[in-house]
């Protein structure tokens, strides 16, 4: 898979999304915390502005003072040429980082390729891995991995490949990215490519967050904005979210619907299947209805569960619909209907097998 292959597959793109996804989630549980423990808007205000400090000195860290100049400017409204609306494009500082990550490098095997640039080889050879320190002195300083070891950084490099020829194959499968932050980092010491995609996935972030804590002024609610248009605005309803009647705060239903799926990890509760509280929400909103035979419409959208939370989640269905159905799971095709709104069940091809194990 060469290198135009994969830009052109989006996977830089869902990679910076994807690591966002988790700061943010990260990011906004802490500024609650601590916005829940200021005991006025003047303490509230200490904190963005130790926070943003704080932000600015990690900013300036990661380097890239450019493309940060570049947002920075972008973000402030005062300056019309530069200002970039985020609700009206919400994709602009992505694109614009992708566009910046492709200046840096052309092969995700520079290592490999410099390798038998330097030997006039067309493939590695022992001689190749013999002159190992002549080439590191060859090679640019500054492109040096932390690794020095050529068979072990080509080993990885090849290993990444793989691993995002894998992703783009299932993404092409069921048009989702389900990237894991953490499967990459071990390739960070050997692959200066996805350091250089880490790195700037960490400044998208932290930009963004500098971002949402400028707009926070001293009559803001606790809970931190988001950088698109907010979801639970009453003028903006998520396309996750169901049509139903209203639900009792005392169901019973509910209850132990909510239970359940809270107990699916000791440590971790709901959060260790659900990417948010709003995805819970819709669907054990959802999973009320139905058994209370409530009227509901299933969102459009699928609702996208942690990666490697699957098995457990099954486990957890299975045991709710035992409990609130007289009816048997094989057959009941309007219960597994709505578990399919769930990925990665939506193209499952025995849903009842899966559940039922």
């Amino acid at each position: 898979m060469i290198f135009d292959e994969i830009i052109e597959s989006g996977f830089v793109k869902a990679f910076i999304e994807s690591y966002f996804d988790t700061y943010e989630h990260d990011a906004k549980a802490e500024d609650k915390l601590n916005f829940s423990l200021c005991n006025n808007d003047e303490e509230k205000q200490d904190y963005i502005l130790k926070k943003s400090k704080q932000l600015k000195t990690e900013i300036k860290e990661l380097g890239y003072h450019e493309l940060s100049f570049g947002v920075i400017q972008s973000m402030n409204p005062q300056l019309e040429f530069h200002y970039v609306d985020r609700e009206k494009n919400p994709d602009f500082w992505i694109e614009r980082f992708c566009r910046e990550i492709e200046t840096y490098f052309e092969s995700f095997t520079p290592i490999y390729d410099a390798v038998l640039l330097f030997n006039d080889k067309k493939s590695i050879d022992e001689d190749c891995l013999n002159s190992e320190n002549a080439f590191w002195q060859f090679y640019p300083g500054s492109l040096h991995p932390k690794s020095k070891n050529l068979m072990q950084i080509i080993e990885a490099e090849f290993g990444l490949l793989d691993y995002i020829k894998e992703e783009i194959e299932n993404f092409e499968e069921t048009e989702f990215w389900e990237i894991d932050i953490e499967d990459y980092r071990r390739f960070m010491e050997v692959s200066n490519p996805m350091k250089i995609i880490q790195e700037h996935s960490e400044l998208f972030a932290r930009l963004s967050r500098l971002f949402q804590l400028s707009t926070l002024t001293k009559n803001d609610q606790t809970q931190p904005q988001k950088i698109e248009s907010n979801p639970d605005s009453p003028h903006e309803q998520s396309s996750h979210q169901p049509k139903t009647s209203a639900i009792q705060e005392d169901s019973r239903t509910l209850d132990l619907i909510k239970e359940k799926i809270d107990g699916i990890d000791r440590d971790k509760g709901w959060e260790y299947a659900f990417r948010s509280r709003e995805d819970l929400d819709v669907f054990v909103e959802l999973l009320t209805c139905f058994f209370e035979q409530r009227e509901y419409e299933l969102p459009d959208e699928v609702i996208r569960l942690r990666k490697g939370s699957k098995t457990r989640m099954a486990t957890i269905i299975k045991q709710i619909h035992q409990e609130l159905s007289d009816r048997p799971l094989n057959g009941d095709n309007e219960f597994l209907n709505i578990v399919r709104k769930l990925y990665p069940f939506i193209k499952d091809s025995n849903l009842y097998k899966t559940i039922s194990r």
